[in-house]
């Protein structure tokens, strides 16, 4: 029966096997994964392999460009391109070359085809300059019935379209009554007239000195007391014709204002509108005597002075109203 001691070496030298036995095993799995690892990648290097080859059978891919079809640019001659068999970048220099060809083409055309609609824009604003020109010398034409609207109590309404004051202006009549008609105009379409004549003057700065007395004025007419109106417009209209002759210092006559700027104005609108303004204010702010029979209209002077009779009208309010309206800015 063995001893301890060699019961002990033998398990020693027994483990020393195993040990040995299991860094074998581990040597032979690594080797085995080393070569595992290495058909791996050569497997993937034959297939790489045989696609380079069947792209070579293939013959190098075409450059020709496809046929681009540009919406009215007329492409220049371009040269044929043959297939390239050559490196990339021979191929993309190629491509560079045909397409600075084909944005030159493009430019040159964009080019002239912007110069010939500036062209056009050109003769276009020409023509309608002409034909604001005739315009203008036809809308010349109608001064004298604009100072016979003003002298039947009414100044040209600015309101209004341009191109509907001919037809407005053809049929005045010296001394006709048109209270009738405008009182109308202004309370037809619920008033519509009347709320863009009150948003008019509300937002004008040449009447800004006065703008909380006219702001009290068009409260005053929305609850149909026109009474009050009337003398505090009739004092609005007496400033606002001196301011626009910068008099507001010094003593003014609105009929002798109201004819100087018309002599003096620009433009054909601003001269109508003057030429209305003198006929209003010679029939208006003419003078009276106060010994005498009432004046046929509402009188500046009767007014402020406290000799009319306090009788006015919706009509008597409008009139001041669009006579604020129509002196121009």
């Amino acid at each position: 029966m063995p001893s301890v001691s060699e019961l002990s070496d033998r398990n020693a030298v027994l483990r020393a096997i195993s040990q040995h036995d299991n860094r074998g095993r581990e040597a032979r799995l690594r080797s085995l994964n080393v070569s595992v690892d290495s058909m791996g990648r050569n497997r993937q290097k034959l297939i790489s392999l045989e696609r380079l080859v069947r792209a070579a059978e293939a013959g190098p891919p075409s450059t020709q460009l496809p046929n681009i079809r540009l919406p009215n640019f007329a492409l220049p001659n371009l040269p044929a391109m043959e297939p390239i068999h050559a490196s990339s970048l021979e191929v993309l220099a190629s491509a560079e070359r045909t397409m600075s060809l084909v944005g030159q083409a493009i430019s040159s055309q964009a080019l002239a085809a912007v110069g010939a609609v500036s062209e056009s824009i050109r003769k276009t604003f020409d023509s309608l300059h002409i034909s604001l020109a005739a315009y203008d010398r036809n809308l010349l034409g109608y001064e004298e019935q604009a100072r016979n609207l003003g002298a039947c109590g009414w100044t040209l309404p600015l309101i209004l379209p341009v191109a509907s004051l001919p037809d407005l202006l053809e049929g005045i009549q010296p001394g006709t009554d048109y209270d009738a008609a405008f009182e109308d105009y202004y309370l037809s379409n619920n008033e519509r007239a009347t709320r863009q004549l009150f948003d008019d003057l509300s937002d004008s700065q040449r009447l800004k000195m006065w703008k909380p007395l006219l702001a009290e004025c068009m409260d005053a007419y929305r609850e149909a007391k026109f009474r009050i109106i009337v003398p505090s417009l009739f004092l609005i209209l007496d400033g606002a014709l001196a301011a626009a002759a910068n008099s507001l210092l010094r003593k003014t006559n609105a009929k002798n204002l109201s004819a100087s700027k018309r002599r003096t104005s620009r433009r054909v609108i601003e001269t109508l509108a003057w030429a209305s303004l003198e006929g209003f204010t010679h029939e208006l702010f003419g003078g009276y005597h106060f010994g005498g029979p009432r004046p046929p209209r509402t009188n500046r002077h009767w007014v402020l002075h406290g000799r009319d009779v306090p009788d006015w009208t919706r009509a008597d309010g409008l009139r001041l109203f669009q006579a604020l309206h129509s002196i121009p800015a």
